[in-house]
């Protein structure tokens, strides 16, 4: 089962990600030393220098990640079958029958 790290690695595959690094010469997308310096310097944390970073994200795909991540039995999200979705909805009536109710 892949990572939650190997899953976010794995989304982060827009051409945009590639013709920056490469451009820039760091085509592993690594923080530098002296943007790592900044950061202590302003928020008195020091990253690792194997911290990801990535760019251009969808919302999808930090909310696929530890999804995926995830355990059958842990998941975040359980499919609700169809049938039960189904009485639900008969359960509840129309949309202009609760529109009467006061």
């Amino acid at each position: 089962m892949m990572t939650l790290m190997e899953h976010l690695e794995s989304f982060n595959r827009k051409e945009r990600f590639f013709l920056v690094g490469n451009a820039l010469g760091n085509p592993d997308f690594q923080l530098s030393t002296d943007f790592q310096t900044k950061l202590n310097t302003a928020f008195g944390i020091q990253p690792p220098n194997s911290a990801f970073v990535a760019m251009d994200y969808h919302l999808d795909w930090l909310h696929a990640s530890p999804f995926l991540a995830l355990p059958a039995p842990a998941s975040c999200m359980t499919r609700t079958p169809r049938s039960s979705r189904m009485a639900r909805h008969k359960h509840l009536g129309s949309l202009a029958t609760l529109a009467k109710e006061p």
